[in-house]
């Protein structure tokens, strides 16, 4: 993967067990494509506060009429994506109608849609404590199948 000169999704990405990311709650941007990054995303199912996933750097009018103009401004500024984003969004995501939607459309996933499409691997009900335990939990389970080291030599060898 062509990751440029970003080495915290380098790493992430590469890292030789597996990764587990616990989000939360909104998982804007950078944040998205960290998780990305990660082999596995636990996410709060959204029923105890908002959780959104998007670009926000994209935007799209339907998120956008309800902000004041300057803010409007801000949202579509048009950044350009580090090679780090685009190599992630293009070896995580195999859809290329989910990758527009991520990518073109600034598209806010809710939490039980992105598990729909498979950007979630699992959605918990709770706090952070709960979302945090059932990473934990996901990542107890398959550090026993990566114990060998061949997880390791599959990222490598991609």
């Amino acid at each position: 993967m062509g990751f440029g000169n970003n080495s915290t999704f380098r790493y992430t990405d590469s890292f030789v067990v597996p990764t587990v990311a616990a989000i939360n709650g909104h998982c804007f941007a950078g944040g998205l494509m960290l998780s990305l990054a990660c082999d596995y995303r636990i996410m709060t199912d959204g029923s105890k506060r908002n959780a959104w996933l998007c670009m926000n750097e994209v935007g799209s009018q339907a998120f956008s009429r309800y902000l004041c103009t300057q803010f409007f401004v801000q949202v579509h500024f048009g950044a350009v994506w580090p090679l780090s984003f685009t190599a992630i969004l293009n070896t995580k995501v195999n859809s290329s109608a989910l990758q527009r939607k991520i990518a073109l459309e600034g598209h806010r996933f809710v939490p039980s849609e992105a598990h729909s499409l498979g950007i979630i691997d699992h959605l918990v009900t709770g706090n952070t404590a709960v979302v945090l335990a059932k990473a934990q939990d996901v990542a107890d389970q398959i550090s026993v199948n990566a114990s060998t080291g061949v997880w390791g030599l599959i990222k490598v060898c991609n």
